[in-house]
């Protein structure tokens, strides 16, 4: 496929990066509506994503514009990511429904 080997380091414009092969394995998308959020407030949900573990780096994405709301992702127990969505804003946001998106990446 032209990749390199896992770990291999490319060196770029950007900097150097460790090469990391794809890990569309240990993903999983929802719609999730998140509730209106007043200042200060954040609003977690679950999904389950088989192979995760506590130490596995998780990540996070969401469909819509976030309105400067933060969008946080944990393993919080065996096959299951945690994302947190925090307002950060001065006012109210109440974000519309979406996709939410988690993957990981296997803790080596």
């Amino acid at each position: 496929n032209g990749a390199p080997p896992t770990g291999t380091r490319i060196s770029g414009a950007v900097g150097i990066v460790d090469y990391i092969p794809d890990i569309a394995p240990y993903g999983a998308n929802a719609v999730y509506d998140p509730p209106s959020l007043a200042a200060g407030d954040q609003a977690t949900t679950t999904i389950a994503v088989t192979g995760a573990a506590l130490g596995d780096r998780a990540y996070a994405t969401f469909s819509l514009d976030l309105q400067s709301v933060t969008l946080t992702s944990y393993v919080s127990a065996a096959n299951v990511i945690a994302a947190t969505f925090y307002n950060s804003a001065g006012v109210v946001r109440d974000l519309a429904s979406g996709t939410l998106r988690v993957w990981l990446e296997k803790r080596p």
